[in-house]
């Protein structure tokens, strides 16, 4: 045990200095442990590992006391297509740019212990989720200040364009087993984040402080929220489940406060997840859960790109970037149907998943989104645990996201008053994962 506290110091410095991408839906993980990803991030009625407090904090009652290490690497494919005629008013390309930057390690970290027969304490660090580009190359077209058009190097006209967010949770959990059949749970969440943001200059004249847009470097943000969870018995063989986490307000990214709605303001939106478990026979389980993302009361996620024309209307209001409306990235919320198959066979216990999510980017939110192209729907998903020794279990999960885009028009290019067409622009992502845990019976 006096190894752990020197073991989490180096999760979190692995933690905090890899890159982060977005992570499926949208960016919220499909799941957190190795055993909830091999479900496709089901299991909200059925707690199996420490890491589930991520999922559901009123499952710590039903694991044993265990510490789990788990090491992700995580390969996304993500870019954009441009096509048409380039346009002096504001076009990109037309070109084809895939973002670098392909794997990602994503560590993390839990532990759970019993204070008696009905109450367990459990603590976690793991990576919420996030977004990564980084598109090196291509053209941009726009006019200078004299009228003139003129086509500049980079995605918008300033080199090479991306951002990079990391947000990671401190969890603190609470378990409590009500009577036998019912449990609830409370989780204390600490978040954190980092972002970045380069080659967006040319959006100056859109925002409230061009000294804070872009090209900043490395700046953090703090915040605190809760998730709550219940688990129960509705009969001897169906759980239920459920958990909610709030809104986490976060502190504002003053390096940034040009960029982001309220002065930099990026909160990680509240979710709600609800499911059964239903043990069909002895050692085979089916899970079936639903997750709901809030994405929509967080202003720079949810915000539309028709604010930018309101800007434009009224140089200085709060329409432009870095004020209360401004443009955000135009996400819908996220509505995603998961299910699961668990079941044990050669002394080894396997897992299938599949989930299906809604898109929350539209058609008219293509021209940010390439910075965040978070448009994956489907996830297949599958894993195993093996029993090494008596204390030691050792699990498996893989992920894949087939390539899912989203085509529409770039809305800046067919404000050109010589009668250029309207561009297209087409985003796309695809993904797979691989993680590996142990746990640690203690």
């Amino acid at each position: 045990m006096k190894k752990i506290p020197l073991l989490l110091a180096n999760i979190v410095g692995l933690t905090l200095i890899s890159p982060s991408v977005f992570a499926t839906n949208g960016m919220i993980s499909h799941g957190y442990g190795s055993i909830d990803k091999a479900l496709a991030g089901s299991g909200v009625a059925y707690s199996q590992e420490a890491m589930s407090m991520a999922l559901n904090p009123a499952g710590l009652v039903n694991v044993k006391d265990s510490v789990d290490l788990n090491i992700a690497v995580f390969a996304p494919t993500r870019g954009y297509r441009s096509n048409g005629e380039a346009s002096p008013a504001f076009s990109i390309g037309p070109q084809h740019i895939e973002s670098d930057n392909s794997l990602f390690p994503i560590p993390s970290f839990a532990i759970a212990k019993k204070l008696n027969e009905h109450t367990t304490l459990g603590f976690s660090l793991y990576g919420s989720g996030g977004m990564n580009t980084q598109y090196e190359g291509g053209t941009a077209t726009m006019f200078n200040q004299q009228g003139e058009s003129m086509t500049l190097q980079g995605t918008f006209g300033d080199g090479t364009a991306g951002v990079n967010l990391t947000q990671l949770f401190f969890n603190s959990s609470i378990a409590s087993q009500l009577n036998e059949d019912h449990s609830i749970g409370l989780s204390l969440l600490l978040g954190f984040q980092t972002f970045s943001a380069t080659g967006l200059a040319n959006f100056a004249g859109f925002s409230l402080d061009s000294d804070k847009l872009s090209n900043n470097g490395t700046d953090y943000s703090y915040g605190y929220g809760f998730k709550i969870g219940y688990q129960g018995k509705l009969t001897d063989t169906l759980h239920i489940g459920a958990s909610y986490q709030t809104k986490i307000k976060m502190s504002e990214f003053e390096k940034y406060s040009g960029l982001f709605a309220n002065d930099g303001s990026l909160d990680m939106p509240a979710t709600l997840q609800v499911g059964l478990a239903w043990e069909i026979q002895e050692q085979t389980l089916l899970f079936a859960d639903i997750q709901h993302i809030d994405y929509s009361d967080v202003p720079a996620i949810g915000n539309k790109a028709d604010n930018l024309f309101d800007c434009m209307q009224l140089a200085g209001s709060q329409s432009c970037l870095g004020g209360s409306s401004s443009t955000g990235f135009g996400w819908n919320d996220m509505t995603v149907y998961k299910i699961g198959l668990q079941w044990d066979m050669l002394a080894t216990t396997w897992r299938l998943g599949y989930s299906y999510a809604e898109q929350p980017v539209g058609q008219n939110e293509l021209l940010f989104n390439i910075l965040a192209p978070g448009v994956v729907k489907k996830h297949y998903t599958a894993g195993f645990s093996k029993k090494v020794t008596t204390n030691f279990v050792l699990h498996g999960a893989f992920m894949y996201a087939p390539e899912n885009k989203v085509s529409g028009q770039n809305p800046l290019s067919g404000l050109d008053p010589n009668g250029y067409d309207s561009q297209s622009i087409a985003i796309y992502m695809s993904q797979m994962e691989v993680q590996f845990g142990i746990q640690w019976i203690i």
